[in-house]
């Protein structure tokens, strides 16, 4: 259970466990609708069409620009409603 208030998840695809940032996404927010922006240095047509499928904010292939990153996080806190 997440009890902590999270209004966003900056999520990499390949994470150093049995599951990756997809599947981890997909666990998270079968508890809490938060919105996910993911982040991967491993692009492929199979893995971006996965992630599709999870409805994100945004997917975007390393090195991201800093500006970029932070217009996404922007736009989508202000138009999210903050968890309470």
């Amino acid at each position: 259970v997440i009890n902590n208030d999270i209004d966003l998840i900056l999520m990499d695809i390949n994470l150093k466990s049995f599951l990756d940032g997809i599947d981890a996404a997909q666990r998270v927010r079968l508890m809490k609708k938060i919105p996910v922006i993911y982040l991967t240095a491993y692009p492929s047509v199979a893995i971006e069409e996965r992630a599709i499928k999870t409805e994100p904010v945004a997917y975007l292939e390393k090195p991201v620009r800093m500006d970029d990153l932070l217009g996404i996080i922007s736009e989508t806190l202000e138009n999210e409603p903050l968890t309470v």
